[in-house]
């Protein structure tokens, strides 16, 4: 049953679950809930995406919803707060769905750590990022040579046509001239954005000399 927090009802995520389950059983809808946990600028906060899908008659509705905790910052987080991201995450994300959210999108389980935590003052903006930017490439690195190439394979009257494939173009050309270089990630995302083209686009290029 929901909890009273300061004269407000909140109800727990579990109930928003059950309350899914039913739905779902007495409509014959199908339905999902999936969990993934969100890159942040340090390993001191944890964030959690939650998307639940219905899918009934051939139409599919997603809904999604996000949560983090910082470790250490409350009892509970000193062991849990991987567990309490994730649950509030399911909870709000149920929420949009329209389960459980008659007086609040948030959770009591959200309602309470967020408490909690305020109590003791968390302020993640004192947190300093502990996070390793990815390397660069060398300039000296073959994967430059090929970038110029493949942008050198594409007509550029072809392009024109189109303002996304242009500006997109411009700042391949631009991150290739740049003094920082780019990291091989970028350099891997480029090469599979320009296969496509290929596949779906290839009157953007030019054509190869047999």
């Amino acid at each position: 049953m929901p909890v009273n927090i300061h004269g407000k009802q909140y109800t727990m995520v579990h109930e928003r679950i059950q309350e899914l389950i039913s739905f779902c059983r007495e409509n014959n809808y199908t339905w999902s809930v999936e969990t993934d946990v969100v890159e942040r600028f340090s390993t001191k906060i944890i964030c959690f995406k939650c998307t639940v899908t219905l899918l009934h008659k051939g139409v599919e509705q997603k809904f999604t919803g996000h949560a983090e905790e910082v470790y250490g910052s409350t009892n509970i987080n000193r062991t849990s707060a991987l567990e309490n991201a994730e649950t509030s995450a399911v909870g709000r994300a149920l929420a949009w769905a329209g389960f459980g959210s008659e007086e609040s999108i948030s959770s009591a389980n959200e309602v309470q750590n967020a408490i909690a935590q305020q109590e003791k003052g968390v302020d993640i903006s004192n947190i300093k990022s502990d996070k390793k930017p990815p390397p660069m490439m060398p300039k000296t690195s073959k994967a430059y040579a090929e970038l110029e190439e493949m942008i050198n394979s594409v007509d550029r009257k072809a392009v024109a046509k189109s303002e996304k494939h242009v500006k997109y173009l411009e700042q391949v050309e631009e991150q290739l001239n740049s003094e920082e270089g780019i990291t091989r990630f970028h350099f891997n995302n480029i090469k599979k954005t320009f296969q496509q083209w290929k596949q779906t686009k290839p009157e953007m290029f030019k054509k190869e000399k047999k």
